[in-house]
């Protein structure tokens, strides 16, 4: 027992410059700190609420070992007075250091929720995948049913014949007010034009840009929408943070903490029209230095989505699996060629 303590007494003593458990002003400085660094805020948040959880634990194997030596000259209101703070201070300090790893993932969590932009929160946020993804609708696999009947082999109209007259009708000028979105074809159809110039903007093809919105919105089924009904019009599932200063959209939406779902409120970007969200969605990529990477990428799909879904776009392993089988699908059926439309 008291080699136990003299060694946790060492290790903290070495952490010259740990957090004392005892400094009272430790809350009002986050605030402070906040002001100037507001990712050096959120790490510290994080690593007190760790050594909270640490404190909870250690409280209750100190309490196993009470129960089975209550007479031991060891146990006396002191001893368990000094352990007490002791325990405190290696809760704060194992924090700082890593801990349980829970400080690290809820940092990152922190960073991506608030799109906080600092050197450390790149390196938290690089090759590891969100731990929060909205997912409008059910299932993610759903945009994937939901387009079978579009892709089925005995689908009797090609794809080509169905779509094309809609899509050159439409790239000569904007988006309907109430686009159609009924079927698969018709969402193609009504978004192609926007996602062709958006495309070239970016640098990747249309369709990678098609199957995105198709995943995020199950083939725009489940649109996020006021609540009134309203569309937001917004394609890419992109949430509203302090620096955007237009309308929002909030709702109820499913989204995936440590890999588990579950149900949050969470403030939408609210576009005016769809060619809007396409527009942003481009600037948001462009501009985020977390998604450099897949920018760079954009000439090759696989790779771009890849880099998108590890810079954190999302927490589904297999989000970057299921755009390219969408992708795939409509570019098997020879959607970009329109010339017979």
């Amino acid at each position: 027992m008291l080699a136990s303590f003299n060694n946790h007494q060492a290790l903290v003593n070495s952490q010259q410059h740990s957090r004392s458990v005892t400094d009272l002003h430790s809350l009002q400085g986050i605030t402070a700190l906040a002001e100037s660094d507001e990712g050096a805020a959120f790490e510290q948040v994080a690593q007190q609420f760790e050594s909270f959880l640490v404190r909870s634990l250690m409280k209750q194997m100190r309490q196993s070992v009470q129960a089975v030596s209550k007479d031991s000259y060891l146990s006396g209101p002191k001893v368990m007075f000094y352990q007490e703070m002791l325990d405190d201070q290696m809760a704060v300090t194992l924090s700082e250091q890593g801990g349980l790893g829970l400080a690290e993932q809820l940092q990152r969590q922190l960073f991506n929720e608030y799109d906080v932009e600092t050197d450390s929160s790149q390196k938290q946020v690089d090759n590891t995948d969100r731990l929060l993804h909205r997912q409008h609708f059910p299932n993610s696999s759903e945009a994937l049913n939901v387009g079978e009947s579009l892709f089925s082999p005995t689908n009797s109209t090609p794809v080509k014949e169905a779509v094309g007259d809609k899509a050159v009708e439409n790239n000569a000028g904007a988006l309907p007010d109430r686009p159609d979105f009924s079927s698969p074809e018709s969402f193609l159809a009504t978004l192609y034009p926007e996602a062709e110039r958006a495309a070239a903007d970016l640098g990747v093809p249309p369709e990678v840009l098609l199957a995105q919105a198709a995943l995020e919105t199950g083939w725009g089924q489940h649109m996020i929408r006021d609540s009134r009904g309203n569309d937001s019009h917004n394609l890419f599932g992109i949430k509203a943070d302090k620096r955007w200063q237009h309308d929002s959209v909030n709702v109820s939406t499913q989204e995936y903490l440590a890999g588990r779902p579950v149900q949050v409120k969470a403030d939408f970007r609210r576009y005016e029209a769809y060619a809007d969200s396409f527009s942003d969605y481009v600037r948001f990529v462009k501009e985020q230095p977390r998604y450099a990477e897949a920018v760079a990428n954009v000439s090759n799909p696989q790779r771009y989505t890849q880099a998108l879904q590890e810079a954190g776009y999302a927490t589904d392993p297999q989000y970057a699996n299921k755009i390219m089988r969408i992708v795939d699908k409509i570019s098997a059926t020879d959607f970009t060629d329109r010339s017979d439309g």
